[in-house]
């Protein structure tokens, strides 16, 4: 049977329908110099490549611009709103133009040399113009006493074109890429891009990586020095800056319902408050508080907005599961405060302290990073299973959680949540900049500075403890109000998130025989028949990946 070739019809590029492309076939191939032979010099994953951070980029302005047209399609527009609509779609419109152009003019010329590229990949490009064009009249005319369902209409347009060919591209383009070319042969396409790229759309590809811990990996895996993060004017971090103070500031104020500064970490924090105030939509200001690289719509592999595996739990039936109000069964917390459920202002703490705290104990347990192979496996754990699932607990708490609670009752003097945060923040960026180093040095000082912030954490969460639960008794808050609160925060989280959560959750639930009467069965029996249909394969993924992995780490070499 003769080779298909890359128009055969037995390859599809179809939008979210598109195969990945079978870098082995050699009718891909342009010059018989270079064989396909080169994907194994790719130490990282494609999800970590420059390529799909550019496209995450992309992605997290598409949703955010959706969530503001959603949020305000029927509000009458002022003055203000109007120029930051406008201010936005500009700063917009030049970050793709540019990505477009480095792929056409720069990027795929590159390719070609080597790959028959498919030509639909370059194609797409032109319907993608010709509706950005809409988009620019309609917005060039938009006056105060206007609304947003015009721009809503274009907008989802828009995404349902420049989604599916951003996953094109990764199934097609990208394996295609690493499979002819080097890493150092690529990373001198790159730098051409980014000695000419526009400051304000460079800022957009730091600030969607998320953390600066993410940053620096990815820093780190790019032959990036260190030194390139502190840079002023043109480093990353001033970059990121940058991006905030002229993209991300007007995103923000649209949703807040005033003008507000997007421009550090707090202010986004107090952003995400004042969104959920102006909004009344938990929805679209949940979202405001993730890290950018959590929000639903970055993501780098096939998802539907609206159905497939991916749905997200509603909140309802989760607030039906959490809203019985226990008796006093006698189970197994690791709580050193909680040691029986009194009443779901208990078992609310519970649901994520519990998770966290088998992660702790397997730091107090002592890892044994005595092998390269070891070191490795602890910095894949930490970065993809312990640093997000913290972090997040942690903005959640902060810019949902604890306001939604304040609006009844103060703090007291006692709780020390931010205070905490920031401290216990800046260890776990010390670990990760540790572990990524990668040696048997590293090795031999991770033990130690996990088991401090172990002891950190478990404090932290005790004192949590020791004051919530008596602020949620007294606010007057029915469970129903908080179970559709949380059931609304597991609506927020993109499937990526969910697939790392949801074993953990389940497994300490599993380990305390439950809280009060809700048990890991009924808990997931509450969640839509697609994520139920998930969790086996979660639930592998997450023997595997997290299990077994700790299991191997306190066993000495």
């Amino acid at each position: 049977m003769a080779p298909k070739t890359p128009d055969d019809d037995t390859m599809i590029i179809d939008g979210f329908k598109t195969t990945r492309v079978d870098t082995t076939n050699l009718a891909f191939q342009a010059d018989s110099d270079f064989l396909p032979d080169k994907a194994g010099l790719w130490v990282h994953p494609e999800e970590h490549d420059g390529w799909v951070h550019a496209h995450n980029a992309i992605r997290f302005e598409v949703g955010e611009l959706k969530r503001v047209v959603t949020a305000l399609a029927t509000t009458t527009l002022v003055d203000w709103q109007v120029a930051s609509i406008k201010a936005w779609w500009a700063g917009h419109e030049k970050h793709v133009h540019e990505h477009h152009e480095n792929e056409d003019d720069v990027m795929n010329p590159v390719l070609r040399t080597r790959i028959n590229y498919p030509d639909k990949l370059e194609a797409d490009h032109a319907e993608l113009v010709a509706t950005m064009d809409e988009l620019s009249e309609h917005v060039s005319m938009l006056e105060a006493g206007d609304s947003l369902e015009g721009l809503r209409s274009l907008w989802l347009r828009y995404e349902s074109l420049m989604l599916p060919h951003l996953f094109e591209e990764e199934q097609v383009g990208l394996p295609l890429a690493r499979a002819y070319f080097t890493p150092t042969e690529i990373e001198k396409v790159v730098s051409a891009f980014l000695k000419k790229g526009d400051p304000v759309s460079l800022g957009a590809f730091v600030h969607v990586m998320g953390h600066k811990a993410d940053a620096k990996r990815f820093m780190q895996q790019n032959g990036i020095p260190g030194f390139v993060w502190h840079l002023p004017g043109k480093g990353f971090k001033a970059l990121r800056s940058l991006y905030r103070e002229k993209m991300q500031t007007h995103i923000d104020s649209l949703l807040a319902g005033e003008p507000v500064v997007s421009r550090t970490k707090k202010q986004l924090k107090e952003n995400a408050v004042k969104a959920s105030r102006f909004l009344r939509d938990e929805g679209a200001s949940l979202q405001c508080a993730l890290s950018p690289s959590k929000r639903v719509n970055v993501m780098s592999a096939v998802r539907s907005f609206d159905n497939g595996p991916q749905k997200q739990a509603s909140a309802a039936p989760l607030a039906a599961a959490l809203a019985t109000v226990p008796s006093k069964p006698a189970q197994r917390f690791s709580s050193s405060v909680i040691r029986e459920v009194n009443d779901w202002c208990d078992s609310s703490l519970l649901m994520p302290h519990e998770p966290i705290r088998v992660m702790l104990n397997a730091f107090e347990r002592g890892f044994h990073l005595d092998t390269l192979d070891k070191v490795g496996a602890f910095e894949q754990l930490w970065r993809v299973w312990v640093f997000d699932f913290i972090h997040h607990h942690h903005d959640i708490e902060e810019t949902i959680y604890m306001p939604w609670i304040n609006e009844r009752v103060a703090s007291p003097a006692g709780l020390a949540i931010e205070t905490d945060h920031e401290s216990l923040i800046k260890e776990m960026e010390a670990i990760s900049a540790v572990a990524a180093e990668k040696t048997l040095a590293a090795g031999a000082r991770l033990p130690a500075m996990l088991h401090n912030f172990a002891a950190g954490m478990k404090a932290h969460l005790a004192n949590e403890e020791t004051y919530v639960p008596q602020m949620l008794r007294e606010s007057g808050y029915a469970h129903e109000d908080e179970g559709a609160l949380i059931g609304k925060v597991m609506a927020s989280l993109s499937p990526d998130a969910m697939a790392m959560m949801m074993p953990l959750v389940l497994h300490a639930l599993e380990l305390a025989n439950g809280y009060g009467p809700l048990t890991a069965d009924g808990f997931a029996a509450t969640l839509p028949q697609p994520l139920q249909e998930a969790l086996p394969a979660w639930k592998a993924t997450f023997k595997t990946d997290f299990l077994d992995v700790i299991e191997k780490l306190c066993t000495p070499a």
